[in-house]
């Protein structure tokens, strides 16, 4: 698809490369994880952080999910995991998290709450 807009692509095997390549102007443009990538940049290249921006709106969006076997009792463990991410979003202990790790992260919001007003 972009190849046919007049892009040049270059795949590469993992996002830890693109990051190099970005770093080093041997491209424009890349498109990656969000997460992964900021998490990638602050951990090897946090000096160059200021050099890199985020486009919005983003290409496409993933959720993201736990994945756990029904072999085991994963009700309760999903029940514990709900409750236990809560609590860390009611007493501030994720925002935290995410300030911490400079991660810039929020819930998207659903198309039907711009529509309410």
């Amino acid at each position: 698809m972009l190849g046919s807009k007049g892009l040049k692509l270059s795949p590469v095997n993992n996002i830890e490369t693109n990051l190099r390549k970005l770093l080093r102007r041997r491209v424009d443009l890349v498109a990656s994880d969000k997460l992964n990538f900021q998490y990638l940049l602050n951990q090897y290249y946090p000096q160059q952080r200021a050099e890199i921006i985020t486009l919005q709106p983003s290409i496409k969006s993933y959720g993201i999910y736990n994945t756990i076997s029904k072999k085991i009792a994963y009700r309760q463990i999903i029940s514990d995991f709900n409750r236990g991410l809560q609590l860390l979003k009611d007493d501030g202990s994720y925002q935290k998290i995410l300030q911490k790790h400079q991660i810039e992260y929020s819930l998207p919001q659903p198309p039907w709450v711009s529509n309410c007003f």
